[in-house]
């Protein structure tokens, strides 16, 4: 395994588990039970300020992981890609 391809999938479990743990920063849940970590692409193979960010395959919105304790980050503003909606 490259290790490009060991960061992606580190990043990909640390999404899933954030996910299925319903690890969020805010104490909601904001991504609908459907949601899984194959519904995101990982936007860059290095954390960027601390964080994983992800892009949802179908709503296009983002969503941030830390990269330390994989807390969820749901952006909700009135930007495109940051709305929150899954």
């Amino acid at each position: 395994m490259s290790e490009q391809e060991r960061i992606v999938n580190a990043a990909f479990e640390q999404l899933d588990a954030s996910i299925i743990g319903k690890n969020y920063a805010d104490g909601t849940d904001p991504l609908p039970g459907r949601v899984t970590a194959e519904d995101f692409m990982l936007m860059s193979l290095e954390p960027q300020d601390g964080c994983w960010h992800f892009k949802n395959i179908d709503t296009r919105n983002y969503i941030v992981v830390s990269a330390d304790d994989g807390t969820i980050h749901v952006p909700r503003t009135a930007m495109p890609f940051a709305r929150g909606e899954f």
